[in-house]
Order: structure tokens, then C-alpha cells, then sequence
């Protein structure tokens, strides 16, 4: 996560009538995607019934990359790399796969914000005018995908969204 602010024409000497008082910021969010947790196996009467499975051979991700990603017809997962552990036993998978992320978030927010002092508002007296853009490039950040096993007709599938696409907001501020 960056976060920086440029204030144009903030210090001394002379100041370019153009540029006085305008303010960008941004804010950044680069994030890999979070490890996934794969559940699933028969319930066993510790724990409060939670089990998990036992590995098998095989990717434990589809072959459809992250950027062609179609969450409408996709798989995330493939659920023949994990298999049912034999009844009243514990599948030896951990509580996450490290090396089985989610989809990354890739956020950008920008601010413009345009400053103009009015001295019938007192010394410090001015109004603002702000236009603020989330999600500025509208990339979209899957959810992660249903990893339970018990379900195998859900298996792998994406059905929500990390982030909010694209908003835009305008603001005006009197200050006095």
C-alpha cells in the first residue's frame, strides 16, 4: 500500500496563477492474493465435526490464468488433487495451502482537489472543490473460490468480488 500527496505551487516565491492550490493524492493497493483454505471430508465428532482432506496427485489449480479468468464458466480449483479420507480418520491437509493463493487486488484511488482562498471567509477562509475516483482503473478482484469438497458441484467456483468497481464522487467544501 503507497499513499502520497502533491501540493502544486506550495512553497515561496512566485506562484503560477494556473496551478495555485491544486492538490493530488494518491493511494495504491498492489496484494497478492490470500492462501485458500481446502475443507471438506467426512465430519468426525471432535472439534465440532470440522475435517479437512487428504492430498492426491494433481495441480490443485486449473489451468485458466488469473487474467483470462471467466468466473461465469471457469474453474479456480481442481478438486481431483484432494480425496476423501478413509472414516473417522483426519485428512492430512493444512489449515491452508501457502502455495494455493486467490486472486491478487490491484487498486489505485486518486484525488484532485482544487483550493481557492476567498478573504471575504476570514484569513484561512476558502472553498474546496474535489474530485475523488476508487478503483480509478476498474480492475476487478475475485473472491476466492468455494473450497469445500462435501460440495463438488461448487468445487473451484468464484461467486463474489474483493473489491468495488469503479466510483466516482465530486465534493464542494466551504471552509471559514
Amino acid at each position: 500500500i503507497t499513499n502520497w500527496i502533491y501540493e502544486f505551487n506550495s512553497g515561496g516565491g512566485s506562484r503560477n496563477v494556473a496551478t495555485k492550490g491544486w492538490q493530488i493524492g494518491v493511494t495504491t493497493i498492489y496484494a497478492s492474493g490470500p492462501a485458500i483454505a481446502v475443507g471438506g471430508g467426512p465430519p468426525l465428532g471432535l472439534f465440532g465435526g470440522a475435517n479437512r482432506p487428504n492430498r492426491a496427485s494433481g495441480e490443485k489449480r486449473t489451468d485458466v490464468s488469473a487474467s483470462n479468468f471467466d468466473p461465469g464458466k471457469d474453474l479456480y480449483l481442481n478438486i481431483g488433487a484432494f480425496s476423501q479420507p478413509a472414516a473417522y480418520t483426519f485428512g492430512d491437509v493444512g489449515r491452508v495451502e501457502g502455495d494455493l493463493r486467490g486472486f491478487g487486488m490491484f487498486n489505485e484511488n486518486v484525488s484532485l482537489l482544487k483550493r481557492t482562498f476567498i478573504p471575504a471567509l476570514g484569513e484561512e477562509g476558502n472553498v474546496e472543490f474535489r474530485f475523488e475516483f476508487f478503483n480509478l482503473f476498474n480492475h476487478t478482484a475475485f473472491g476466492s473460490p468455494a473450497a469445500n469438497i462435501n460440495n463438488a458441484a461448487g468445487y473451484g467456483k468464484v461467486g463474489s468480488q474483493r473489491n468495488q468497481p469503479r466510483h466516482i464522487q465530486f465534493q464542494l467544501k466551504v471552509n471559514f
